[in-house]
């Protein structure tokens, strides 16, 4: 053994490390353990607000590598740390000691992802970012745009940002002024990726005394950015390590074997993600008035204003004839003059038009661009045919349940593998809300009837179905369907496409209701059961309801009702004010075991309402693999990923980020790391 690469994943709930042979692959140990760093909401937060403690993420990462063998941590060679994105911590000098001890005074909580406190009245108020990419709530940039407008205090006297990767990264090299890889500064918002730069001039034109000095600077993927400044727990001094990365880049990394392939990775939160060779960002998305740049032929036709931080449909888009000006695409009147068809940033809306749009605007708003998706919106029912554009796109949350009532089982099931947990030592059961960790504390191994078989897509073309509330796509059936077999269509195609790399980019669905919405479930029944006087320790609680050990799939098929949850218990970003809600409820169907099983279906359909079969067969993918905490340990998450996206996998692996932050291309070979059990 010539080398060892130490591979660090800072995660919502919980650190994982590990130590991987350089040359080899092979992983040759690793931990995981449950920060517990949830700070409970308290009379002075802000709605919203979801904050943690930094002191106890580092410390559960010190208490990470305590347990890793000492004879591998000698002979570690380079360090690869990702983590959670979107996030923010704030700091200034000195905000740790020599041996790296925190000075707790002078570094902030650190604001997640899951922070909500940016409303979508607060997001419509900003200006539109120059990115391919939207600022969603929880995104850095927004939280300190809140901050500075809300709590500027909290703001004043921080010399420094970043996420708490950076952080970690800052602290072990001992850098004086953080640094970011482009992939945790695209999840901060407000970030070009084509041109590698911060809107430095609209968020000082937004706000002239935003602190353009806390943005960090940008290195490449894969760039050494310093070295260990001292020995720690036996890694020695000047250790080399690399900038920080995201941790769904890094999972997508070594879990994918061809370009045919995705993920769907159920953590905290979920996703499904694949690598997009196709997509190439622009230079610039809005001009100097900050409104929409359209730059092609294609962005000028048919297509919806939008306020870029809400996906929010604010304003249609009048038609640009080039010899005389706008022409509204509902008179065909010409106007010479642009302003009175001016197309303004969100900052500058004020009409009575732009609230009532926001607020029944859909949480999925159609946004298309090319012409089949037309196509396929002007063949929906006569219905919508005689609506208008304005009143297509203004759909009431109550459709938007309607239309999840039409997802019914098939019997068509493709299973998948059993998993095992390879994340070593989980933290110990806790009692509190805030600290739980939404994923099942126990090492079961889960057995899932496993099928070689091969799925086949087919032509969507030929089994596309017109139903009463619109056209519904089946990619899997082999020529007909029934109106039970389909999915609703998507609102609007909430994919984002983040930099991955070697100048690539991941196409990405996204839900903030993963397995926290699970762990909210837990909690909620043992504050019930603590009512009664019993008090029953959350594993007792994940096993009962998972039932991984007696009869997996007959649990199920028992327990299968039809109930529908919406799981949207955190919002998501594209309805961040939505809430969670159960339907068909029936004297029945009040089990808890057919209840939690609706909500692990719901998850499921969720997140293929964001990136559907359709846009997978599309993009010619034709292999899926399950990995994620909460889904390596859950068999009936993965009993409805296998309905739900009828795609033939290799199974589930139980790896963890921190080893593909080992890795990256820039380290010469592309890493291969994920284990798949078959």
């Amino acid at each position: 053994m010539s080398s060892v690469v130490l591979g660090i994943d800072i995660g919502t709930t919980s650190v994982k490390v590990c130590l991987i042979d350089a040359d080899t692959r092979e992983e040759l140990s690793s931990e995981s353990k449950d920060t517990q760093s949830n700070i409970p909401p308290s009379g002075e937060s802000a709605p919203g607000a979801h904050e943690q403690n930094v002191r106890k993420i580092v410390s559960t990462l010190y208490n990470c590598l305590l347990w890793l063998p000492k004879e591998y941590l000698r002979q570690v060679k380079r360090i690869g740390i990702c983590g959670q994105m979107h996030g923010l911590v704030l700091w200034r000098h000195p905000a740790w000691t020599d041996k790296f001890e925190l000075v707790n005074e002078n570094i902030s909580n650190l604001i997640t992802w899951q922070d909500t406190r940016c409303d979508h009245h607060y997001l419509a108020r900003l200006p539109l970012p120059d990115s391919h990419l939207k600022a969603y709530t929880g995104y850095g940039i927004n939280t300190l745009l809140w901050l500075l407008d809300h709590q500027p205090d909290a703001v004043t006297g921080y010399t420094h940002a970043a996420t708490i990767q950076d952080f970690i990264v800052a602290m072990l090299c001992d850098l004086q002024a953080p640094v970011m890889s482009n992939q945790n500064a695209a999840s901060w918002g407000y970030f070009n990726c084509k041109l590698n730069a911060w809107n430095e001039q609209i968020l000082r034109a937004h706000n002239p005394q935003f602190p353009l000095h806390l943005l960090p600077d940008i290195k490449p993927s894969g760039t050494i950015v310093g070295k260990l400044t001292y020995d720690w727990l036996g890694i020695a001094k000047d250790t080399p390590i690399t900038v920080a990365l995201g941790d769904l880049q890094c999972s997508v990394l070594a879990t994918l074997q061809h370009n045919t392939d995705a993920i769907i990775n159920i953590s905290t939160s979920a996703q499904i993600a694949f690598i997009d060779e196709n997509f190439v960002p622009k230079d610039h998305y809005v001009d100097e008035t900050n409104s929409f740049l359209l730059q092609d032929e294609t962005n000028r036709k048919d297509h919806t204003i939008q306020t870029a931080n809400t996906g929010l449909i604010t304003k249609e888009l009048p038609e640009h004839d080039e010899n005389l000006g706008m022409k509204d695409t509902m008179t065909g009147q010409t106007s010479k003059s642009t302003e009175e068809n001016t197309v303004v940033g969100s900052t500058r809306i004020e009409t009575q038009n732009m609230q009532e749009t926001l607020l029944e605007t859909p949480p999925h708003s159609v946004r298309q661009t090319d012409k089949t998706s037309q196509e396929t919106k002007r063949s929906c029912d006569e219905q919508n045919l005689k609506e208008t554009p304005s009143q297509r796109n203004r759909i009431d949350n109550g459709q938007i349940r309607d239309r999840l009532q039409n997802l019914e089982i098939n019997d068509d099931v493709v299973g998948l593998d059993p998993t095992i947990n390879t994340l070593g030592r989980l933290g110990e059961d806790n009692i509190g809300y805030d600290e739980v960790d939404p994923i099942l504390p126990t090492k079961h191994t889960t057995s899932v009837a496993s099928t070689n078989q091969s799925t086949r897509f087919d032509n969507p073309q030929s089994c596309r179905s017109k139903l009463r509330k619109g056209i519904k796509l089946c990619c899997s059936c082999s020529g007909s369907c029934s109106a039970a077999e389909v999915s609703p269509p998507s609102q609007q195609d909430h994919i984002e496409h983040f930099p991955y790399f070697n100048g690539n980019y991941i196409a990405v669905g996204a839900s903030m209701n993963g397995g926290n919405c699970l762990a909210t479930v837990v909690c909620t029944l043992q504050a019930w059961f603590k009512e009664f006087g019993f008090n029953v320790p959350q594993n007792q609680i994940w096993s009962k309801l998972i039932n991984a050990v007696d009869d997996p799939e007959g649990h199920i098929a028992r327990n299968e009702s039809d109930l529908k949850f919406l799981p949207t218990l955190l919002g998501d970003r594209h309805v961040i004010e939505e809430s969670a809600s159960i339907l068909n409820i029936t004297p029945g169907n009040l089990a808890i075991s057919k209840m939690f099983i609706a909500l692990c279906k719901g998850i499921i359909d969720n997140l293929h309402s964001i990136m559907s079969r359709e846009r997978l067969h599309t993009a010619r993918i034709d292999r899926i693999i399950g990995i994620g905490s909460c889904l390596t340990r859950n068999h009936i998450l993965q009993h409805y990923v296998s309905y739900r996206l009828r795609r033939q996998g290799p199974g589930l692996t139980g790896r963890s980020s921190c080893r593909r932050a080992a890795f990256s291309p820039a380290h010469g070979r592309r890493a291969n790391c994920a284990l798949y059990f078959s």
